[in-house]
């Protein structure tokens, strides 16, 4: 049987079945929605930690900051070579740092630790020579080469394309 509604036909059979499933298909739309706002949040979580673009001034400037805060002197910030991957873009640099050991570590320790993105790739310390009569206070003066990662969501990338989409679907 058939009921018209204006224009609509309706079939009463399809409606009797859509009113039994009606639970059925709002418990789907629910579940659908729910993970559709875990993915938007995990994107803007994604756009807030990594930068679309490799932005090697604003990166130094992070890096000069926490090397002062850890006592650290950043002698040298090169920009190395640029690498685009299948997740992320990643922009190497070599940092020329001198300080003591333990200052250092903070250094390290505080810049992998923070929401930066930058990771160390290598370390290489030297003891760094002091000259007659000068007094480090017990510290173990170094001078150090630390190399960096600084990941950024380069346009191929896997991020680069799940940033692009979610900013479709967020804004």
């Amino acid at each position: 049987a058939q009921v018209t509604a204006g224009e609509l036909v309706i079939d009463i059979e399809d409606a009797a079945q859509l009113i039994t499933e009606a639970d059925h298909w709002r418990q789907q739309y629910t579940t659908a929605f729910r993970e559709s706002q875990q993915i938007n949040a995990r994107v803007a979580a994604i756009r807030d930690w990594l930068p679309q673009q490799a932005d090697l001034e604003s990166t130094h400037t992070t890096v000069r900051s926490i090397a002062a805060t850890s006592g650290i002197t950043l002698v040298k910030f090169s920009p190395q070579a640029t690498h685009i991957g299948q997740r992320v873009g990643v922009v190497a640099a070599t940092c020329r740092l001198d300080g003591s050991f333990a200052d250092l570590c903070r250094f390290l320790h505080a810049l992998c630790d923070g929401d930066t993105g930058i990771a160390c790739d290598k370390v290489v310390i030297d003891r760094a020579s002091v000259g007659p009569g000068e007094d480090v206070s017990g510290r173990s003066p170094c001078a150090a080469v630390v190399s960096l990662r600084i990941p950024y969501a380069a346009e191929t990338t896997t991020a680069g394309r799940l940033i692009s989409q979610g900013i479709s679907y967020a804004g």
